[in-house]
């Protein structure tokens, strides 16, 4: 998200030393307007269950180019560029060079591909399943948005995981063997699932 605002794709306020910023297109109104202080660790920020509060808040993100600051209530399908996250369609960038960014076209079944969700924006929910939050719907729905631009509300029971994933079974709850279970018209998560 910092990316598309350093490039002057989308806009969004500077939330540099100030509280969180509402008034951006990375802001879902039933969100938690709280955001995570920055002193929170990998084991406080994981979101116990789907209907977790802390999957509802404000992400803050910093771009190490400007150094603008921007807020996001959106989790993306992405990976962090480590073994444990293959097959996510998108990857982490630091900073440039752009000869790393993904190409759309990358992804062959753009309206079956989950691209955004509901939730905490800290890269794909192979690491935590439960970062994907059920924040509509009584807190038994979620929005996916997918790359070809359409979004749709789904029950989040219906999504790998349901609304409570087990803790420490990321992993298989969105990986290839598990997500077999979950086929076509459930979305795709992982770029196997294309073939």
């Amino acid at each position: 998200w910092v990316i598309l605002v350093d490039r002057g794709y989308l806009n969004a306020p500077n939330a540099k030393g100030k509280g969180t910023q509402i008034g951006s297109v990375f802001y879902c109104p039933s969100g938690n307007v709280d955001q995570f202080p920055p002193s929170l660790t990998n084991s406080t920020v994981v979101p116990a269950d789907r209907m977790d509060q802390r999957g509802a808040m404000a992400n803050r993100g910093t771009s190490p180019v400007t150094g603008i600051q921007v807020d996001c209530w959106y989790g993306m399908n992405a990976s962090d560029g480590s073994d444990t996250m293959k097959g996510a369609p998108c990857h982490r960038i630091e900073v440039e060079p752009r000869d790393k960014y993904m190409k759309l076209n990358y992804v062959k079944k753009a309206s079956d591909m989950v691209m955004l969700f509901d939730g905490l924006i800290y890269h794909h929910a192979q690491v935590n399943a439960s970062r994907i939050n059920a924040r509509h719907g009584r807190q038994k729905q979620t929005n996916l948005a997918f790359f070809d631009g359409h979004a749709v509300t789904y029950n989040t029971a219906d999504l790998p995981g349901g609304l409570n994933p087990p803790q420490g079974q990321a992993k298989t709850t969105f990986g290839a063997a598990n997500l077999k279970n979950y086929p076509p018209p459930a979305p795709m998560w992982l770029l196997e699932q294309q073939y």
